[in-house]
């Protein structure tokens, strides 16, 4: 038995989780590190906007729908996904639209 074993049935997918976000972030860090020496601060300016931009819309769009698909009963799964479908398309077009006035005002500066 593992130590991770010990901690619940929640312990290896968490860990595994934390483990993926981890590298993730760290191989962004890299990456910069690399970068940094081969472009002006301007440019690694903007590449560190639009990352940030990725993590916040990202976490947009995480509404919790999907979790609700996964938690419902049975009999109320059909229901479940349709209204986690509208929900979806309804919260992804709206911040598709919000991208573009943003897009569409920083044009203009």
């Amino acid at each position: 038995m593992t130590p991770l074993d010990r901690l619940g049935p929640f312990a290896r997918p968490l860990t595994a989780y934390c483990l993926s976000e981890g590298a993730a972030k760290a191989s962004r860090l890299l990456v910069v590190i690399a970068v940094a020496r081969t472009m002006d601060a301007a440019a690694i300016g903007v590449a560190a906007a639009a990352l940030a931009a990725s993590d916040i819309l990202k976490a947009l769009t995480e509404t919790g729908a999907g979790q609700r698909v996964i938690a419902a009963r049975e009999e109320d799964l059909a229901a479940t996904c349709r209204t986690a479908h509208r929900i979806f398309w309804v919260w992804c077009l709206g911040l598709f639209a919000v991208q573009i006035g943003v897009g569409g005002l920083l044009l203009a500066l």
